[in-house]
């Protein structure tokens, strides 16, 4: 019979069980995707082995780099994995031939061997391992006793302004866009800061205050800014990595960029081709670039590449970076690193951060 029906009954009567089959096939069998399954770890870990030993062997100082610190436990189970499974079935092996030989002894050595080397095989199959987490960290100071000596016009004095309706982005479109980000109340919130920083009635007072103060504390004189000195503004463009759209990627803002720009040209008298926006490292956006070209034609970009109007950054080698500690994730010490010549070509140097966390070093700036 092709199909073939079997109910089973308790002695009440009542269907204990009911089977269908159909051309001598279950109806219900394991779905390919559980079947699938097992076989997901062990290939996890085969490409953390392959990942950690291509990127590892060239270069040993990677071992400490936080990919392959993730990769690590996983190549390192898939071997243990590996090597406990081809353990057992060897062992398994010499049980059944002892088995055969009616050598009992010899097969009750090896079927205890056989199951601890399954346990262990079955304990060491690869797993997605929580991530090793070091010690929480507790600074040396206590909050609120800030450390070193306050500087500034007002020592010590930060100004923060926060005005909730500079943005509107809800998720759909690019938060850099004007229509998300409000280029007039950001202009009023470094206004306000300058202001509040500075503690005069106006933006061009302000810059004058700034300059003086500036000059005076480094051996210049009470002068303000001068005709002709140049400005290098510091981005962070961390996350950009073209000239052309960066999307939603967390970058310094066109908005304040372009804000800073006109404090600078319209407030504190200094011309467009005296400043210049750089990092040294990546790749000035075009939602940056353009927006500032359009209004002030003659500003300065430097970048990592150079090109589609941007300079590329020169490195004054008279000028190197002295870091306090080594640079621990490069043999050596790593490579030395100098200042762009945009810098220190330049009188001034504004950072305009964009604070937030970094997983090698914690923050970037």
């Amino acid at each position: 019979m092709k199909n073939d029906v079997c109910n089973y009954f308790s002695t009440s009567g009542v269907p204990l069980m009911h089977r269908h089959r159909r051309n001598n096939e279950q109806s219900n069998p394991l779905p390919a995707k559980k079947k699938s399954r097992k076989y997901l770890l062990p290939i996890i870990g085969f490409i953390s082995l392959v990942w950690f030993l291509l990127r590892v062997m060239p270069k040993p100082s990677r071992a400490a780099y936080p990919c392959q610190r993730v990769a690590f436990p996983l190549a390192s189970g898939f071997v243990l994995w590996v090597a406990g499974l081809s353990s057992s079935i060897l062992m398994g092996k010499k049980l059944k031939k002892h088995i055969a030989s009616r050598r009992f002894a010899q097969a009750v050595t090896a079927l205890l061997l056989l199951v601890a080397l399954l346990g262990f095989s079955f304990l060491q199959t690869p797993s997605l391992p929580a991530l090793a987490r070091d010690d929480p960290f507790v600074p040396i100071d206590a909050p609120n006793s800030p450390m070193g000596a306050a500087k500034g016009l007002f020592p010590g004095r930060v100004v923060w302004a926060h005005d909730p309706d500079a943005t509107s982005w809800d998720g759909a479109g690019y938060w850099s866009d004007d229509a998300y980000t409000n280029q007039a109340i950001v202009d009023d919130m470094v206004s306000q800061s300058l202001r509040d920083l500075t503690g005069t009635p106006s933006d061009a007072a302000a810059w004058e205050a700034l300059f003086r103060h500036f000059n005076s504390t480094h051996g210049n004189g009470d002068v303000s800014y001068q005709s002709g000195e140049k400005i290098a503004i510091k981005l962070n463009l961390n996350a950009c990595n073209t000239h052309g759209s960066n999307r939603n990627n967390y970058y310094s803002s066109p908005q304040g960029a372009f804000a800073m720009l006109q404090q600078l040209v319209e407030n504190a008298g200094v011309k467009a081709e005296n400043i210049t926006f750089f990092d040294a490292t990546r790749f000035i956006p075009r939602e940056i670039f353009d927006k500032c070209k359009a209004a002030y034609p003659t500003v300065l970009f430097a970048d990592w590449e150079g090109g589609d109007g941007r300079i590329k950054v020169q490195r004054n080698l008279t000028a190197q970076i002295i870091f306090s500690q080594p640079l621990t994730l490069e043999p050596d010490g790593g490579n030395p690193a100098y200042v762009p010549t945009c810098v220190s070509e330049a009188k001034y140097l504004i950072n305009m951060g964009q604070l937030k966390g970094h997983n090698l070093a914690g923050i970037t700036l």
